[in-house]
């Protein structure tokens, strides 16, 4: 079963960055998109509501549904994000079997 923390562990595992440093404030361009990554297949995945899944990084669920949203927009706009996106949330798939 997929839970927050299987998740961040998944994508830390292919993101090749530790869980503690997508865990901080840092706003480093691959550090906020592992973190918008998180809040998007968490959100499509995982049927937890905003505020939970803002509980891992201390965010608000105004800051998951925009996330979700730039998550989003760049899907629409870069195919490479879109491949990696899809592929992690594969993988996360896979995981929680």
């Amino acid at each position: 079963m997929l839970t927050k923390e299987n998740l961040l562990s998944v994508i830390s595992f292919v993101s090749g960055l530790p869980e503690n440093a997508i865990r901080s404030q840092n706003r480093a361009r691959g550090l906020v998109l592992c973190r918008h990554a998180y809040y998007f297949i968490a959100r499509q995945n995982m049927g937890l509501k905003l505020a939970e899944i803002g509980e891992v990084f201390g965010a608000d669920h105004t800051t998951v549904i925009h996330s979700c949203q730039t998550v989003k927009d760049l899907m629409d706009t870069d195919s490479i994000f879109r491949e990696n996106v899809m592929e992690l949330t594969q993988k996360v798939q896979l995981a929680a079997m």
